[in-house]
């Protein structure tokens, strides 16, 4: 039996799927950092002729790479919003399209609230062929991703910021098991303040 050549991204996706199997890949904040970089390689390499193609290949990587770590609820994190910013720079290129008023409707502003991203349905059409303008679509994508591994990279200043707002003289904090950001935000506390606290 001949088989096909195992490409290179293919080999870079499987690696990555051994490293979560084997629990290789420790802590959220990491595995959230790969999952979106991968995510960004296989959309910067994929052709499609469709968005609706665009987003199955999405979905179908992430449930590969959540059924090899399904304790990582960061994974699926990642993969929706990854979903989301295809969908809002699709309606932002049809909006684009002069021919296309009714998209120019439906365009929506990027700091739209969570529930709404959870209630958004099938509301666009998505399987209007849009190969001519692919790198129109992924471009600003990309950027998107870059800007989200961005983000997932600075939780820990952006929680640790606000210690000195929520840690008070004379509290008692007790923590639970071993967190990384809790250590950051405490350590933040007591850095921040002259106070008998010890991390």
């Amino acid at each position: 039996e001949s088989r096909r050549p195992v490409s290179k991204l293919e080999q870079t996706v499987e690696a990555f799927v051994t490293k979560l199997k084997r629990r290789e890949i420790l802590g959220s904040l990491e595995v959230a950092v790969m999952t979106a970089e991968l995510l960004r390689k296989v959309i910067s390499l994929m052709r499609f002729s469709t968005c609706e193609a665009l987003m199955n290949e999405v979905r179908s990587l992430g449930k590969r790479l959540q059924a090899a770590a399904p304790t990582e609820l960061c994974i699926g994190n990642v993969v929706r919003r990854v979903l989301y910013i295809v969908r809002q720079e699709y309606r932002v290129l049809m909006s684009e399209d002069p021919a296309n008023s009714e998209a120019q409707q439906q365009a929506v502003d990027m700091n739209v609230a969570l529930k709404t991203l959870l209630e958004m349905r099938g509301e666009d059409d998505y399987s209007v062929d849009i190969e001519s303008r692919q790198r129109d679509l992924i471009r600003p994508i990309l950027n998107e991703i870059a800007e989200l591994v961005s983000e997932i990279t600075s939780v820990y200043d952006s929680i640790s910021g606000q210690a000195v707002e929520h840690i008070h003289a004379n509290e008692s904090i007790l923590v639970y098991g071993r967190s990384k950001t809790i250590l950051e935000f405490l350590c933040e506390a007591k850095n921040s303040r002259v106070r008998s606290l010890r991390c």
